[in-house]
């Protein structure tokens, strides 16, 4: 018979632990590389994405380096030796000298009077992007449709009679005034003389703008308007700058309904019925101390809860964002839950505004501090209060 010999199993070595300095150091590691990474990150979003303070520019502004700015021809005028100055001040603009230029977007917070005395005292008026009642009050002229074309000067005035194609968006019309780069019923561009006093009419969001400026022959034509002078006075219209009388102020007795004060009477008279009916009976009241336990760790979490709340500012701009495009699609006639680039689309059109612009005003990138959530509120409040103010001037002429 044999004998098994037994099996005896190797012996185990004891796995090493891993001593309390390697964890730390392995967490310090962790945490390091996780703030590098962040950092990366954040610096290659900051190099790729526009500010949102450029985004937020007026369109056709002469130091905004958006597609919708101007500050390609702004540079190239700069370079030639012309002096550009940049204003938001409608005081500044119309006291413009009679050797300047004077450039002038859409300008819907200005009330017809106000425009008007705008243009008076420049020497040459260029309207970028006019609005029908602009062109009615400047030229006694109008809007005729929009084109998108490129098309030649084809055109007998001697300022621009000479150059090459450019691309034409929206087209006007007006008596007196020479037509030139014509298409459908109307021009690109009107040039008329009042007085001592040359007035031009021109679409600039797809001749002047940065993303228009290199096709065709646009910069030759916006050049060849805009450096008529060595000085040129370029106004960047706001909300805030307007010349119409602000809204009388309602007391609280004029916004209350007629039926809140019955109600309340009624209230008071149900609840002092009902006091008089069973304070009786259930007696006097009688304070007694209860034990109340509340947990640290429940107190702590509600504490948390509310710092946390209090710095998302990513959440406050979207309610911001969120209130402004209700408000504006109830002034617009839009469904209230239109989305925003709907809303944006039918506010540019009534502010002759770049609908990117106003896109990323509602719906663009929230701000990362404190600064840039105020930055957004004031632009939100300024593009709401131009659209009612575009609607009550549109009232008032008609």
């Amino acid at each position: 018979m044999t004998t098994l010999s037994p099996v005896v199993p190797p012996p185990v070595t004891p796995l090493a632990r891993e001593s309390p300095s390697q964890g730390r150091r392995r967490r310090v590691l962790f945490w390091v590389a996780l703030g590098l990474i962040a950092l990366v990150l954040g610096s290659v979003i900051a190099l790729t994405r526009p500010s949102l303070d450029d985004a937020m520019k007026p369109g056709l502004a002469p130091d905004s380096p958006s597609p919708a700015g101007a500050g390609a021809v702004a540079e190239v005028l700069k370079d030639h030796g012309i002096d550009l100055m940049r204003t938001e001040s409608y005081t500044a603009a119309a006291s413009a000298s009679a050797g300047a230029t004077l450039v002038v977007p859409a300008t819907p917070a200005l009330t017809d009077d106000g425009f008007a005395s705008l243009i008076a005292n420049a020497d040459i008026v260029v309207l970028i992007s006019p609005t029908s009642t602009q062109l009615d009050t400047a030229l006694g002229g109008e809007r005729a449709g929009f084109a998108d074309a490129t098309v030649a000067a084809s055109c007998s005035n001697e300022l621009v009679s000479d150059l090459g194609d450019a691309t034409i968006g929206g087209v006007f019309s007006a008596p007196d005034a020479a037509a030139c780069y014509s298409a459908g019923d109307g021009a690109g561009v009107l040039i008329a003389q009042r007085d001592d006093q040359t007035i031009i009419a021109i679409d600039g969001t797809t001749v002047i703008a940065n993303s228009a400026i290199g096709n065709a022959g646009n910069a030759g034509l916006a050049l060849r308007l805009l450096s008529q002078r060595d000085s040129i006075v370029w106004y960047v219209a706001t909300a805030a700058d307007t010349d119409r009388d602000p809204p009388p102020a309602s007391s609280l007795a004029e916004l209350t309904p007629g039926w809140v004060t019955p109600v309340i009477v009624l209230g008071i008279a149900t609840a002092l019925a009902a006091i008089a009916w069973r304070g009786r009976r259930f007696g006097p009241l009688v304070a007694e101390r209860l034990p109340v336990t509340v947990k640290i760790s429940e107190t702590l979490e509600g504490r948390a809860k509310l710092y946390a709340q209090g710095r998302d500012i990513a959440h406050a701009a979207g309610v911001l964002r969120a209130a402004t495009t209700r408000n504006l699609a109830r002034k617009l006639g839009l469904a209230l839950a239109s989305p925003p680039h709907r809303v944006a689309a039918s506010a540019a059109n009534v502010l002759g505004m770049n609908v990117q612009n106003v896109e990323i005003l509602l719906a663009g990138p929230a701000p990362a501090t404190d600064a840039g959530l105020q930055d957004l509120s004031d632009h939100l409040i300024h593009l709401e209060a131009a659209v009612t103010a575009a609607f009550r001037s549109e009232r008032t002429t008609s």
